[in-house]
Order: structure tokens, then sequence, then C-alpha cells
């Protein structure tokens, strides 16, 4: 089973905000979390020491927008690229391994009521245009499209369920991409009909349920343990004011729920400082390097989001980038002319480096 959820993030600029992020994944069970209006500058794409892979695009110049994606340990080796198509979409496609078969994973954040109406359009052309090019047979579409869809009104609407107690125009035009769109889910019930699917494909092999037990237990375990070492990050306090955040947002206390959040950014903010301010003095005190003290502060590690050619184009997939950089290594994408001039130092150069590798002298 592959749980997907769907986060509007408010903003992912700071360390902070990003820890707790991660400290509200763990408290849930996900594999693959769509991050919306994410407010990053740059892109980032970095790989936790529990495992978990963060994937975060840029937003537009006027600081709004912004798509991401935390994907799980279960899942990180099905990744195979994620790739901002625009500021307010990405793609996520995940190759398949084992049971689970190759998905693309389109991760939105629609414009508000606010925006003019060609600027809503371009966004729906723009999704639609996506969806239509990608030919992976599993599609999912999640993320924050900024609509109230009330009731069914008609036997033709697609949507199941309740999304609201009344309709507003951006409910309207998602209703409309969903009746353009029949293979495009907007909602739980036709990704719930695809996991029965995968339950389905090896329930007969108990070989293969008895691995996925071991590796279930095995990533309980290393989360657990992860989970300590996070809280030595964050102060009592601090976990406090993030449980309280999490019942206010339960309970639907808006103004209860943003004065939390922005007590709990500033106090993971403090925590981070004074746990790499102790870091920094531990270092001196006991004459270790600062600079590999730095380091080890940081519970991840950066990765290449993408590869540009020489030719402009842009390669996302991860087996196309190993395959571009093992030619690179191995000098497989060069081919050289030998020149008239070169071909006498050529002659001396073989033999000397012949007999280095024999550890033979010349004048033995």
């Amino acid at each position: 089973m592959v749980a997907i959820c769907a986060y509007n993030a408010r903003t992912l600029a700071s360390d902070p905000s990003i820890e707790g992020l991660l400290m509200q994944a763990r408290m849930i069970r996900y594999d693959v979390i769509g991050l919306a209006e994410t407010r990053r500058r740059h892109p980032f794409n970095a790989v936790y020491d529990t495992g978990e892979e963060l994937f975060l695009g840029t937003c537009h110049s006027r600081g709004v927008g912004g798509v991401g994606v935390l994907v799980n340990r279960s899942l990180s080796m099905n990744i195979d690229s994620f790739e901002q198509l625009t500021t307010r979409i990405g793609r996520l496609r995940l190759k398949r391994c084992g049971p689970t078969p190759a998905l693309t994973i389109f991760v939105v954040y629609a414009p508000t009521s606010k925006y003019d109406e060609e600027e809503v359009e371009a966004f729906y052309m723009d999704l639609e245009g996506v969806h239509r090019e990608d030919h992976k047979f599993f599609k999912v579409i999640i993320g924050d499209f900024n609509a109230k869809i009330g009731p069914r009104r008609s036997s033709e609407e697609r949507h199941i369920g309740t999304h609201g107690l009344e309709w507003n125009e951006q409910g309207g035009k998602v209703a409309k991409f969903k009746n353009r769109s029949p293979k495009t889910t907007t909602n739980w019930d036709l990704f719930n009909s695809l996991v029965g699917c995968w339950e389905d494909a090896v329930v007969d092999n108990i070989d293969e349920e008895y691995d996925r037990l071991i590796e279930h237990l095995h990533d309980s375990a290393v989360n657990a343990q992860s989970s300590k070492v996070t809280k030595r990050r964050l102060s009592p306090e601090t976990l406090e004011l993030i449980r309280q955040r999490g019942l206010a947002s339960a309970a639907v206390i808006c103004e209860l729920t943003s004065e939390l959040a922005k007590q709990c950014r500033q106090a993971i903010k403090e925590d981070l400082k004074e746990r790499r301010a102790a870091v920094m003095v531990e270092a001196a005190e006991a004459g270790k390097s600062i600079r590999n003290s730095r380091r080890s502060f940081s519970n991840y590690k950066t990765k290449m989001i993408a590869l540009r050619r020489p030719d402009g184009t842009i390669r996302a997939s991860r087996k196309a980038m190993e395959k571009i950089i093992h030619e690179y290594l191995t000098y497989a994408s060069e081919n050289w002319s030998l020149r008239k001039q070169d071909e006498r130092s050529l002659s001396v150069i073989e033999p000397a480096v012949e007999r280095a590798m024999l550890g033979v002298s010349r004048f033995t």
C-alpha cells in the first residue's frame, strides 16, 4: 500500500521551517507528501540521515508559489526524477520496483481567486498539457487547488465526496478540468482502487509478503532511533508547541493555529542556533576540527537535481545523469583526432607508460 498526501507548507525557505515539516511528517504514516507554496528562491534536494529525500523547487520572482515533494525511505529507491515544470507544477516520477508499478505524481499549487482569469486558465492549460505528455499508466495529481467543491450537482461530475459546504469559481474550474481529463484524479477514490490492485498483485506470494514485513520492521526500528536523535535537536518546550499546533489545526481554530505556527518557527530557530553553538563549543574544547563539526551538525546531504548539457537540454532522470557522468569520467563522450606532430611523442610515451606500470627501469 502506498500512502500519498498533500500539504500546504506556507513556506519552506529556511532550515527551521524544514525542520518543523520533518517533525510533523514523522508523526504520520506516508510514502510521498506533495508540498505546495514552498516559496524558495533556489532549488533544493537533500537526503536526510533517516533516509527521507526532499525536493523543493523555486517560487515566482514575487515570492509566491513553489512546489516540492518529501519521499519516505520506503520509496527512495523508486525515485527516477523530480522536475519543476512551472513555479506551480512539479512532477515526481517513480520507477517500477517490486510490487510498486511505475507512477507519475504531479504536485500543483493553483492560483487563488484573487488572480486574473487569464492566469488561472493558463495554469489549468499547463496542467492539462503536461498530463497528456506523460505516458505513464498510473498518474496522480495532488496539491492545493484553492477551491471549494460542494455536493455533486449533476451525474456528469466525476468527483466523489463533499469537499465543502458550497462551491466557488475555483471549484467549478477544478470540476471542468476533471471532466476534460477522465484519467486524472484530484481525490482519493481512484487512488484507493489502484492501491487495491497493487495489493492483489502481491498477496499470492508469501515470500514477497515476508520480505515486505521484514523491511517494514527494519524501517520502523530506524525511524524510532532517528526520532530520538531528532528530538535532541529540539527542546521539550518546542515539541510541546508543535503538539499544541497540531491540536489547534485539528480543531480548525485558524487564528490560534497561525499564532502557534509562528511560535514554533521561532522556537525551532532558537533551538537549532543553541545546538549549533553547543556543538562548536564541544569541538573547540576537545581540540577537534571546527569545519568537520559544523558539517556533522547537518543531518542531510545535498544531491544534484538535474544536469544541463552543452546544447542546453536538461536531464533530470537519475539513470540518464549516471550515464552522462560515467561517459564523462571515462572519456567515452570525447573523440580526439591524432595530429602528425604528435605521432612521434606518442611512440615515446607508450613504452614509458608501459615500463612505469610494470615497475621496470629503463637502465636495468
